[in-house]
């Protein structure tokens, strides 16, 4: 079906509190996810799309944009907007999304968690701008340290926002991947993957945790991830970093 065609069946909600190009977004969004709109296809001009919506020109690329930041389209100068081809990316998430957790679970089976850290604070000034946070939002922080056959694995500190995820009880930490609690148990749809593995110096405490002894290389691996979600049409953003006994070379990936 032509864009044009699907574009007819929009509806301005006037009523609503969500921002005209946020409801664009949301339409074509799901309109993507739907198969309504065909993966790869080339969209029309910003013009030709501010006709089609009844917008202006700066509503229609803030839409534009949040599609390009999520991944569903792709902006070429020159030539135009397409849809990406995401199929090959959503078997990678849905068939091997990584998880230290079942990792560590599928390589012994003396494997022990314990969750040190589990509390609502008021996040750094670092992690409300990545994740999008205001002055006054909270997250819930929760720590989970991880040993394989007595030998520490990694510490994954993880942050979430407050206002979605109350509380997660510990048993359900303990016996759960992070990606069956969010997927699963909150039920939302992680949208895109952001991971980011380097190595790091460790702080005395991480030091202590991954027993790092004297004489040994002060290095470790770290793995920052970033998962964006939807809730309510809003995005949002969970934050874990992952910290892990010795590592060289940096790697990045997206989902």
């Amino acid at each position: 079906m032509d864009i044009r065609e699907i574009i007819k069946n929009f509806v301005t909600d006037k009523k609503s509190r969500i921002p005209l190009y946020h409801q664009i977004y949301n339409f074509l969004h799901d309109a993507i996810d739907n198969k309504s709109i065909n993966q790869g296809l080339l969209l029309p001009t910003e013009k030709e799309l501010c006709e089609s919506f009844k917008c202006s020109i700066i509503t229609i690329r803030r839409a534009l944009r949040e599609l390009e930041i999520e991944g569903f389209i792709e902006r070429k100068p020159g030539v135009g907007t397409f849809i990406i081809d995401k199929t090959h990316e959503t078997e990678i998430i849905m068939r091997d999304p990584f998880s230290t957790f079942e990792w560590s679970q599928r390589r012994s089976t003396n494997t022990k968690l314990k969750v040190l850290r589990n509390e609502v604070i008021k996040p750094t000034k670092a992690i409300q701008n990545i994740m999008g946070l205001s002055e006054n939002d909270k997250i819930l922080v929760i720590e989970r340290f991880t040993k394989i056959n007595k030998e520490p694995m990694d510490l994954v500190i993880s942050c979430f926002p407050n206002h979605i995820f109350k509380k997660i009880d510990n048993k359900i930490i303990l016996s759960n991947s992070f990606t069956k609690i969010v997927t699963e148990i909150f039920k939302l749809k992680i949208l895109r993957r952001e991971i980011l593995i380097e190595a790091d110096i460790p702080n005395n405490r991480m030091s202590k945790l991954l027993q790092i002894k004297e004489g040994d290389k002060k290095v470790i691996q770290h793995m920052t991830t970033n998962w964006i979600t939807r809730y309510k049409s809003k995005k949002i953003i969970i934050h874990h970093n992952a910290f892990f006994h010795r590592s060289k070379g940096r790697f990045f990936f997206v989902f």
